[in-house]
C-alpha cells in the first residue's frame, strides 16, 4: 500500500517532467525550423545562432542530441560542418567582396597596418585612400563565428594579393582547424 501511495504522489511529478521534456522538444524544433528558414534566406550566421541556442537552452532535447551527434542536418550539412566550414567560408566571401569594393574605390587594398578596420572607418595611416565610400562592412562582419577577429595580411604571404583567415574554433594560429582564403585578382589594385 505504501508503495502505491509513493507512486500515486510521484505521478504528477513524472508527468510534469515528461511534459517539460516534450515542451523542450517543441521549442527546439521551432528554433530548428527558424534556422532552416534563415538558411533558405542565406542568413547563415543567424541560422548558426539558432542552432547554438538549441544546444545551449535545450541540451536534452532530441534535436540537440541529434545535432551534436551529427544525425540532424541543416540543408545538406551536419551542425559541425555548418559551424566549422560553411559559415566561415561565407563570411570570408562577404569580406572578400567588401575588400574588393574598397580596392575599387580607393585604388588599393588596405595595408596590413590599416587592417580590416579600413572597411569600417577611413584609414588615417598612409597610404591614404584616393576615394573612400565606406563603410564597406560592419564590426560584426569582421568577427569569425567564434567571435574572434578575422586575420588579414596585405600583401599576402600565400597565393594572392592578401591573406584573409580565421584561427578557427581553437583560436590558435597554425593548427588544422584554421580557415583561410588567399585571393589573387591579378595586380589590378596592386599592393
Amino acid at each position: 500500500m505504501c508503495l502505491f501511495k509513493i507512486s500515486y504522489f510521484m505521478f504528477p511529478l513524472l508527468l510534469l517532467l515528461v511534459i517539460g521534456c516534450s515542451n523542450h522538444n517543441g521549442k527546439a524544433n521551432k528554433l530548428f525550423v527558424e534556422a532552416s528558414q534563415l538558411v533558405e534566406s542565406l542568413k547563415y550566421k543567424q541560422a548558426l545562432e539558432k542552432l547554438e541556442l538549441i544546444i545551449k537552452r535545450y541540451p536534452q532535447s532530441d534535436l540537440a542530441v541529434k545535432l551534436v551527434q551529427g544525425e540532424a542536418k541543416i540543408g545538406r550539412f551536419t551542425y559541425s560542418e555548418f559551424k566549422n566550414l560553411v559559415v566561415p567560408a561565407i563570411e570570408e566571401k562577404w569580406l572578400e567582396r567588401s575588400l574588393r569594393m574598397y580596392a575599387v574605390d580607393s585604388g588599393k587594398y588596405p595595408t596590413t597596418e590599416q587592417g580590416l578596420a579600413a572597411l569600417i572607418n577611413k584609414p588615417t595611416l598612409s597610404p591614404q585612400p584616393k576615394k573612400w565610400n565606406g563603410p564597406y562592412a560592419s564590426i560584426e562582419d569582421l568577427k569569425d563565428p567564434w567571435g574572434n577577429p578575422y586575420q588579414y595580411k596585405c600583401p599576402g604571404t600565400h597565393i594572392g594579393n592578401y591573406d584573409l583567415y580565421s584561427y578557427g574554433p581553437d583560436c590558435i594560429e597554425g593548427t588544422n582547424d584554421d580557415i583561410g582564403l588567399s585571393i589573387n585578382l591579378s595586380n589590378k589594385y596592386g599592393n
